[in-house]
């Protein structure tokens, strides 16, 4: 076990300046509630890196995240790194973290310039959508120009109204057809029925008449 203590401070993320003791054997750093470091940063996974004391201090290791764990600007990929004081760790392009020693009074990272423009190799972390930024509601003025104008009445045109007068001039001679053909089958039914025996009976007595005229 080393002789030294080490802590993390953060030199740039959401909290900037909070320090992280290094007391436990295993350490694990990572995006999940669970995790003994928590960095709620886009760019982080959920299980990022972890730190393993030795006997020469702590080793970092990836977790095997999206974007990669950087240690003095180099990606450490799937070999450890043993950490030292005035060494920078970054998670993405959002988080820094210093190595520093506990109870040394010294600020080793005074000649050390802090890269604020660090992009990383990958894209952004698993599992993580970015929140969504509404675009600013437009002036109320044109919404009142983007206001369509009040419907005008509908005009019948001369077209419409021949159409118009076509289909009653149509409608006219079908219902005329209709009660022609019903008069003719009145008609017809009317002497199959009655009108027959009468204009018999009429000729009938007519003949009669004329034959008595001839014989007197």
């Amino acid at each position: 076990m080393s002789a030294e203590n080490y802590q993390l401070v953060v030199r740039k993320g959401p909290k900037p300046g909070h320090v992280y003791p290094l007391l436990a054997p295993t350490i694990t750093i990572g995006r999940d509630p669970m995790s003994d470091i928590v960095l709620n940063d886009p760019e982080v996974s959920r299980y990022h890196a972890q730190l393993v004391e030795t006997a020469d201090g702590y080793e970092i290791h990836d977790m095997g995240s999206t974007n990669g764990t950087y240690v003095s600007g180099k990606r450490i990929g799937d070999t450890p790194v043993l950490l030292k004081a005035g060494q920078d760790i970054a998670f993405g392009s959002g988080i820094f973290l210093m190595v520093e020693v506990v109870g040394d009074e010294t600020n080793p990272f005074e000649d050390t310039p802090f890269v604020e423009d660090f992009e990383p190799e990958t894209a952004v972390s698993d599992n993580f959508s970015s929140p969504v930024v509404e675009p600013p509601m437009p002036p109320l003025a044109n919404y009142e120009k983007s206001v369509p104008p009040p419907a005008q009445p509908l005009v019948p045109s001369a077209n419409d109204e021949a159409a118009q007068k076509r289909k009653r001039l149509i409608t006219i001679v079908v219902a005329a057809i209709v009660m022609l053909c019903l008069c003719c089958l009145l008609t017809v039914v009317f002497m199959y029925y009655w009108g027959a025996d009468w204009i018999l009976q009429q000729l009938g007595a007519q003949a009669a008449v004329v034959v008595q005229q001839i014989l007197a």
